[in-house]
């Protein structure tokens, strides 16, 4: 393995316009131990040169120059790289590994915070912004023990359905957990041609008897004529 460096010599302009300029590159500073090399080497100036050099990994010696005419001018320099073990580049490996371990945990943390706030509004203007506790797509409730839920304040459990006449319907709101039910009465309005909305209001006292936990909630439509249809399925929880 090998790279390449850009190396330059001066040697005055009474050196200038010279085609027999090259180097050499010593290992350790050992004279004369490697190749003379011409090709590449360009006048940059009038008296200076230079040249794309490639250089063997963890190579440390000099580069010397020479002008290479009759009556030869030569010049050196140090080339010292820091020489990369096998070691420093497990440990390099070791910390990008840790640092993407810290990333992600950035990026989890991101993804819960952007969550909560499609749940939660700021506060602003000394009032405190309702949000409703059904999630956008109707699939989630989220109920806090103790609260209160109503249209007057705008935070009711409400769904719209589309495209199914309630005109005379029942409507209940069941949560259900493995060893737990509770049924709770819904209302309806029509607010357009072929959309309904149903809400479902709570007070604390019916909030506060709900436990802790993640329920299943299911929103039926009991008809006149006894059939039963559900509305919506999804999870609830109340925290």
């Amino acid at each position: 393995m090998s790279y390449q460096l850009f190396k330059t010599v001066r040697f005055g302009s009474s050196r200038g316009g010279l085609s027999t300029v090259g180097y050499q590159l010593c290992e350790g500073g050992i004279d004369g131990e490697g190749e003379r090399v011409e090709s590449g080497i360009v006048e940059l100036t009038t008296g200076e040169y230079g040249g794309l050099v490639t250089i063997p990994d963890n190579f440390v010696g000099i580069i010397k120059w020479d002008t290479g005419d009759a009556i030869p001018v030569s010049a050196s320099e140090e080339i010292n790289l820091p020489v990369i073990t096998s070691a420093q580049v497990r440990q390099e490996m070791d910390t990008n590994s840790s640092l993407n371990s810290v990333l992600g945990g950035i990026n989890a943390v991101r993804t819960m915070l952007e969550a909560v706030k499609r749940r939660v509004e700021g506060f602003g203007g000394g009032r405190v912004a309702v949000v409703s506790p059904v999630a956008p797509d109707g699939g989630e409730i989220h109920l806090v023990r103790g609260d209160d839920y109503f249209a007057s304040e705008g935070n009711a459990v409400e769904f719209d359905v589309k495209n199914t006449d309630l005109t005379g319907a029942t409507l209940t709101l069941t949560l259900k957990s493995h060893n737990a039910e509770v049924v709770f009465a819904a209302q309806v309005f029509a607010l357009e041609a072929d959309v309904w909305r149903v809400r479902c209001e709570l007070t604390s006292e019916q909030t506060r008897a709900l436990t802790t936990n993640q329920f299943a909630f299911r929103l039926e439509a009991i008809f006149g004529n006894k059939h039963r249809r559900t509305l919506r399925r999804g999870e609830a929880l109340v925290t």
